[in-house]
């Protein structure tokens, strides 16, 4: 088994000018799509809410849920203005049992394991008791985040994550206002995006500035977790440098945008604009 992407799947309503999409979302979807499109074989474990509809997790991928029967799904509603995404939230407030987690990282036996939360339904103990045992990559959004009056906002605790080191830790502008590597967790790699702006790769003392590779997306939901699924396979699975795993996700995420761009022509362009940075 190549991968286990742990995190909840969510229902997103996306609302941008004219359009208003409904449908399943969430990391192990979003992941999942580039793992589909990668070839990989991977397992999902996901918390849900008790309405979740089970047939929206059935896919090539093996699937365990952990279901909370008194609490709904977590639902997103993403909208969009410009360059800007306003989050609503509802629901959710139930947490991945970290025993069972541990039991089926066990059983899967990946080659690595992606934890990413959007809101609180994966607690910090589940990567930090993986870590040491398999290659851990997780996304601070959902430890990073909590509600405030029904809209995601900063401000959650990354507490339990500082006690052990990982392979890979990720982080957007929207969730942390500082770099991940300037906030006392460990890791071999390090990813801070910000969107629009292109994103910054760590690795050992060396920091580097990647631009992006702009496309017109009036809706991005999704494209983090689809970007950093394509690093982690480029890294951990393919061996390539951090910056060149770095680019090539940054290609297939713009290519998950718009189809017709082409990944080899968008990673080259990307790569051209790699610059060593101070931090």
């Amino acid at each position: 088994m190549d991968t286990l992407i742990i995190g909840g799947y969510t229902y997103d309503v996306i609302v941008s000018g004219e359009v208003h999409r409904f449908g399943v979302g969430g990391p192990p979807h979003y992941a999942g799509m580039a793992a589909q499109r990668l070839g990989d074989d991977y397992a999902v474990l996901s918390p849900v809410g008790m309405d979740f509809d089970l047939s929206m997790a059935l896919g090539p991928s093996i699937t365990f849920l952990d279901m909370d029967s008194r609490r709904r799904n977590l639902r997103f509603t993403n909208i969009y203005g410009g360059d800007m995404r306003r989050q609503e939230v509802d629901g959710g407030g139930y947490t991945l049992d970290p025993v069972y987690a541990k039991r089926i990282a066990s059983l899967v036996s990946p080659d690595f394991i992606i934890v990413s939360p959007v809101l609180g339904e994966v607690s910090p103990s589940v990567p930090a008791s993986l870590s040491g045992v398999f290659p851990v990559v997780i996304d601070l959004q959902g430890f990073a985040r909590r509600v405030d009056g029904g809209r995601v906002v900063m401000g959650g605790s990354l507490e339990g994550l500082r006690s052990v080191r990982f392979s890979v830790v990720k982080a957007s502008v929207e969730d942390v206002s500082s770099p991940p590597w300037e906030l006392g967790i460990e890791a071999d790699v390090y990813l801070y995006t910000s969107g629009g702006d292109g994103f910054k790769v760590k690795t050992g003392d060396e920091v580097y500035t990647v631009s992006p590779y702009r496309v017109d997306a009036p809706d991005p939901t999704g494209v983090g977790d689809y970007f950093l699924y394509v690093f982690s396979h480029y890294l951990l699975k393919l061996g390539h440098k951090p910056v060149e795993a770095a680019a090539y996700a940054a290609a297939y995420a713009a290519s998950f945008l718009d189809p017709k761009v082409d990944v080899e022509s968008a990673y080259r362009s990307i790569m051209g604009t790699v610059s060593k940075a101070s931090g």
